[in-house]
């Protein structure tokens, strides 16, 4: 089944959620795998161009065009370089510092991934959840997920049965269309 869109998104930096809200306590993701590997090929990528750097310290005299053809085109790989490495990076950072939020405001379950300061936020109109569930996912352990339009939406990691029970009535408690599992319901045509 395909991702579900929410209805509204925005960019924002820091946190946006309301002192109006109710909190749904998501278990954190682990992206510090993914964010160590990243990291790993930022320390090696940065290693390759100190390298190359350090050569430009060493240069000798330029003798004929080939040598200037040569520190051209080296000066041209160490910036094409550059971005790659500055890139990974920023990319192990983010991923070092991804964290997830959920929330219900007055007509909308709103979940915001952030990487980093930027957090991307997504809201969902609680009359719009359906099948919302705990999914086994093995260990004893589920998965939140819910319907929407014509996609499905996971909420954090792996939890507890007991936990997503209770995410699962809070999130009812707003949103009644929550409760009604979709099984004989017609498909949402494609726009």
């Amino acid at each position: 089944m395909a991702l579900a869109r929410p209805d509204h998104w925005r960019l924002a930096f820091g946190d946006t959620q309301p002192d109006s809200a109710l909190t749904l306590a998501l278990p954190a993701r682990r992206m510090w795998p993914a964010g160590l590997i990243v990291g790993v090929m930022f320390a090696i990528f940065a290693g390759v161009w100190f390298s190359v750097y350090a050569s430009f310290a060493e240069m000798r005299p330029l003798r004929d065009i080939f040598d200037l053809a040569f520190v051209l085109f080296q000066l041209a790989w160490l910036v094409g370089w550059t971005v790659g490495t500055v890139i990974l990076g920023l990319l192990a950072v983010l991923l070092l510092f991804y964290r997830e939020a959920a929330w219900l405001d007055t007509h909308a379950l709103v979940y915001a991934p952030q990487l980093g300061p930027l957090r991307f936020v997504g809201e969902y109109a609680l009359a719009g959840i359906r099948n919302l569930r705990a999914e086994a996912a093995g260990d004893g352990r589920v998965r939140l997920c819910f319907d929407y339009r014509d996609g499905e939406r996971r909420l954090g990691d792996l939890m507890p049965r007991a936990q997503a029970e209770r995410l699962i009535a809070m999130i009812r408690s707003r949103a009644p269309a929550a409760t009604v599992a979709p099984t004989d319901l017609p498909a949402a045509p494609v726009t």
